[in-house]
Protein backbone atom coordinates (compact mmCIF):
# COMPACT_ATOMS: atom_id res chain seq x y z
CA UNK A 1 0.00 0.00 0.00
CA UNK A 2 1.43 3.33 -1.12
CA UNK A 3 -0.05 6.44 0.45
CA UNK A 4 -3.65 6.17 1.63
CA UNK A 5 -5.00 3.97 -1.20
CA UNK A 6 -4.38 0.50 -2.59
CA UNK A 7 -2.78 -0.14 -5.97
CA UNK A 8 -3.55 -3.46 -7.60
CA UNK A 9 -6.13 -5.33 -9.61
CA UNK A 10 -8.73 -2.81 -10.94
CA UNK A 11 -7.13 -0.08 -8.81
CA UNK A 12 -4.64 1.89 -10.93
CA UNK A 13 -2.53 4.65 -9.41
CA UNK A 14 -4.43 7.93 -9.01
CA UNK A 15 -2.33 9.73 -11.63
CA UNK A 16 -3.21 7.14 -14.30
CA UNK A 17 -6.96 7.00 -13.79
CA UNK A 18 -9.37 8.53 -16.34
CA UNK A 19 -10.24 12.15 -15.62
CA UNK A 20 -13.91 13.00 -15.10
CA UNK A 21 -15.65 13.65 -18.43
CA UNK A 22 -12.70 12.38 -20.50
CA UNK A 23 -13.03 9.46 -22.90
CA UNK A 24 -10.93 6.38 -22.38
CA UNK A 25 -10.09 6.43 -26.10
CA UNK A 26 -9.74 10.10 -27.07
CA UNK A 27 -8.29 9.32 -30.53
CA UNK A 28 -10.79 6.53 -31.26
CA UNK A 29 -12.80 5.99 -34.43
CA UNK A 30 -13.16 9.23 -36.34
CA UNK A 31 -16.59 10.49 -37.25
CA UNK A 32 -17.86 9.45 -40.64
CA UNK A 33 -15.74 6.32 -40.85
CA UNK A 34 -17.86 3.63 -42.49
CA UNK A 35 -17.62 -0.11 -42.29
CA UNK A 36 -17.51 -2.62 -45.16
CA UNK A 37 -21.25 -3.31 -45.02
CA UNK A 38 -22.08 0.37 -45.50
CA UNK A 39 -19.62 0.73 -48.39
CA UNK A 40 -20.90 -2.44 -50.09
CA UNK A 41 -24.53 -1.36 -49.76
CA UNK A 42 -23.71 2.04 -51.28
CA UNK A 43 -21.76 0.53 -54.19
CA UNK A 44 -24.50 -1.99 -55.00
CA UNK A 45 -27.10 0.80 -55.05
CA UNK A 46 -25.02 3.07 -57.29
CA UNK A 47 -26.46 3.53 -60.78
CA UNK A 48 -24.54 2.43 -63.88
CA UNK A 49 -25.39 2.76 -67.56
CA UNK A 50 -25.76 -0.48 -69.52
CA UNK A 51 -27.00 -1.15 -73.02
CA UNK A 52 -30.13 -3.22 -73.43
CA UNK A 53 -30.61 -3.71 -77.12
CA UNK A 54 -29.83 -0.34 -78.65
CA UNK A 55 -30.87 1.82 -75.70
CA UNK A 56 -28.69 2.82 -72.74
CA UNK A 57 -30.46 2.11 -69.44
CA UNK A 58 -29.52 3.23 -65.91
CA UNK A 59 -29.78 0.37 -63.42
CA UNK A 60 -28.20 -0.36 -60.05
CA UNK A 61 -24.87 -2.15 -59.89
CA UNK A 62 -26.63 -4.99 -58.09
CA UNK A 63 -29.06 -5.46 -60.98
CA UNK A 64 -26.23 -5.28 -63.51
CA UNK A 65 -24.31 -8.01 -61.66
CA UNK A 66 -27.37 -10.24 -61.47
CA UNK A 67 -28.17 -9.74 -65.15
CA UNK A 68 -24.63 -10.51 -66.28
CA UNK A 69 -24.47 -13.64 -64.10
CA UNK A 70 -27.84 -14.79 -65.40
CA UNK A 71 -26.77 -14.24 -69.01
CA UNK A 72 -23.58 -16.24 -68.45
CA UNK A 73 -25.67 -19.03 -66.89
CA UNK A 74 -28.02 -19.04 -69.88
CA UNK A 75 -25.02 -19.35 -72.20
CA UNK A 76 -23.98 -22.53 -70.39
CA UNK A 77 -21.45 -21.32 -67.79
CA UNK A 78 -21.69 -23.97 -65.04
CA UNK A 79 -20.26 -21.76 -62.30
CA UNK A 80 -22.70 -18.93 -63.08
CA UNK A 81 -25.58 -21.44 -63.09
CA UNK A 82 -24.52 -22.73 -59.67
CA UNK A 83 -24.25 -19.17 -58.34
CA UNK A 84 -27.72 -18.23 -59.60
CA UNK A 85 -29.32 -21.41 -58.23
CA UNK A 86 -27.65 -20.99 -54.83
CA UNK A 87 -28.76 -17.36 -54.73
CA UNK A 88 -32.33 -18.36 -55.60
CA UNK A 89 -32.46 -20.88 -52.76
CA UNK A 90 -30.85 -18.50 -50.26
CA UNK A 91 -32.88 -15.41 -51.10
CA UNK A 92 -36.18 -16.81 -52.32
CA UNK A 93 -36.23 -19.89 -50.12
CA UNK A 94 -36.74 -23.51 -51.07
CA UNK A 95 -40.55 -23.26 -51.02
CA UNK A 96 -40.72 -20.56 -53.70
CA UNK A 97 -38.16 -22.13 -56.02
CA UNK A 98 -39.66 -25.62 -55.66
CA UNK A 99 -43.21 -24.43 -56.41
CA UNK A 100 -43.10 -25.35 -60.11
CA UNK A 101 -41.29 -28.62 -59.48
CA UNK A 102 -43.97 -29.87 -57.09
CA UNK A 103 -46.86 -28.93 -59.41
CA UNK A 104 -48.74 -31.89 -60.99
CA UNK A 105 -47.64 -32.95 -64.47
CA UNK A 106 -49.64 -31.93 -67.52
CA UNK A 107 -51.06 -34.51 -69.96
CA UNK A 108 -48.19 -33.86 -72.41
CA UNK A 109 -45.61 -34.35 -69.66
CA UNK A 110 -47.31 -37.60 -68.52
CA UNK A 111 -47.32 -38.92 -72.12
CA UNK A 112 -43.65 -38.02 -72.54
CA UNK A 113 -42.74 -39.72 -69.25
CA UNK A 114 -44.69 -42.87 -70.18
CA UNK A 115 -42.94 -43.05 -73.58
CA UNK A 116 -39.56 -42.66 -71.88
CA UNK A 117 -40.35 -45.45 -69.38
CA UNK A 118 -41.48 -47.81 -72.22
CA UNK A 119 -38.30 -47.14 -74.19
CA UNK A 120 -36.13 -47.67 -71.12
CA UNK A 121 -37.94 -50.94 -70.28
CA UNK A 122 -37.35 -52.22 -73.84
CA UNK A 123 -33.64 -51.41 -73.64
CA UNK A 124 -33.32 -53.05 -70.23
CA UNK A 125 -34.97 -56.35 -71.33
CA UNK A 126 -32.91 -56.71 -74.53
CA UNK A 127 -29.45 -56.02 -73.08
CA UNK A 128 -28.50 -59.67 -72.52
CA UNK A 129 -29.17 -59.77 -68.79
CA UNK A 130 -26.06 -57.87 -67.70
CA UNK A 131 -28.18 -55.19 -66.04
CA UNK A 132 -26.04 -52.40 -67.47
CA UNK A 133 -26.50 -50.39 -70.60
CA UNK A 134 -23.56 -49.36 -72.75
CA UNK A 135 -21.68 -46.47 -71.12
CA UNK A 136 -23.47 -46.61 -67.75
CA UNK A 137 -21.66 -47.85 -64.70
Amino acid sequence: MIGNYEVGWCKPPVGHRFKKGQSGNPKGRTRGTRNLKTDLRELLQAKVVVREGEHPVRISTQQALLKSTLLRALKGDARATTNILNLMVRVLGVEETAGDVLAPLSEDENALLAAFERRRARRGSGSGGSGQEGGES
